[in-house]
């Protein structure tokens, strides 16, 4: 019994401070994050350049639309590492002080995640937004040929929107 209370006093403070390591991966989606945000912001720029340049052009409009819509789905895979960065922090190494209201001491967390699990359904949330975007950004350039084009079209619409429901319901009964 002794030399167990003699083990656990060796290796309990190592695999507590070993949980900084969780650092690492804060860090690298941070720089993440930050390059998608640029090349997000480079992808709308660059749709908004090529509707001026090319004034009048009749497909200028689905370009236009395709780079802004890259660009809002680079913005939204840089949400879910930034949120993976925020998460994983707060879970494992320190509440975020800067979270804090100076006025009234409130904690004003973006996350608010009590554990992985949580942390995991905010990331499931933000994950499947971007994949709808992407979606989308495929049928910009979708052309309808055949009746059952059309009919497989209007089912994986309905089965986002089935799926999205679900998901939302899921989410908003676990919580309750």
């Amino acid at each position: 019994m002794r030399r167990m209370s003699q083990l656990e006093r060796l290796v309990e403070p190592v695999l507590w401070y070993f949980r900084i390591f969780v650092i690492i991966p804060v860090i690298f989606s941070l720089l993440s994050t930050f390059a998608l945000f640029i090349l997000g912001s480079h992808e709308i720029l660059q749709g908004l350049g090529v509707q001026f340049s090319n004034y009048g052009d009749s497909t200028i409009y689905v370009k236009t639309l395709g780079y802004i819509i890259t660009g809002i789905d680079l913005y939204l895979i840089g949400i879910i590492l930034l949120l993976f960065a925020l998460g994983i922090y707060e879970l494992f190494i320190s509440k975020i002080d800067a979270g804090l209201s100076r006025d009234t001491n409130t904690d004003i967390s973006l996350m608010q995640s009590q554990s992985l699990d949580k942390l995991k359904d905010k990331l499931l949330k933000t994950i499947v937004m971007a994949l709808v975007v992407t979606f989308f950004k495929q049928l910009i350039s979708f052309k309808v040929k055949t009746p059952l084009d059309l009919l497989l079209l209007a089912a994986s619409i309905l089965i986002i929107a089935i799926s999205t429901y679900l998901m939302y319901r899921v989410s908003s009964e676990a919580h309750h």
